[in-house]
């Protein structure tokens, strides 16, 4: 983020494309997200920064008949080639689906 502005996606993978349906790189989080998931993923992302240290998620995102995925998130401060703007790396990790587990 830059001067407070609101966090950007850089460099999306391919599993948050096929989870968005859309190649969100370049778009905010309150593009992305609704307010209140935007508000507390930014809480996390500056806890990071702030602390200068990992911080360990495990989101359960539900759905009218459950469990839909469980993200494993882990976010790792860094500094952007500038060594002024902070940037955090994001790696999500999914588990299947409750009851869509591979036999």
């Amino acid at each position: 983020t830059d001067d407070g502005a609101n966090f950007r996606f850089r460099l999306v993978g391919s599993i948050l494309q096929q989870r968005f349906a859309h190649n969100v790189s370049g778009l905010s989080l309150s593009e992305v997200y609704d307010e209140d998931a935007a508000k507390t993923l930014e809480a996390f992302l500056r806890k990071a920064i702030f602390t200068q240290a990992p911080v360990f998620l495990m989101v359960k995102v539900k759905g009218l008949l459950g469990d839909v995925f469980r993200p494993q998130t882990i976010l790792l401060p860094m500094k952007a080639p500038d060594e002024r703007t902070s940037w955090v790396l994001c790696g999500l990790f999914y588990s299947e689906p409750t009851g869509q587990q591979e036999n």
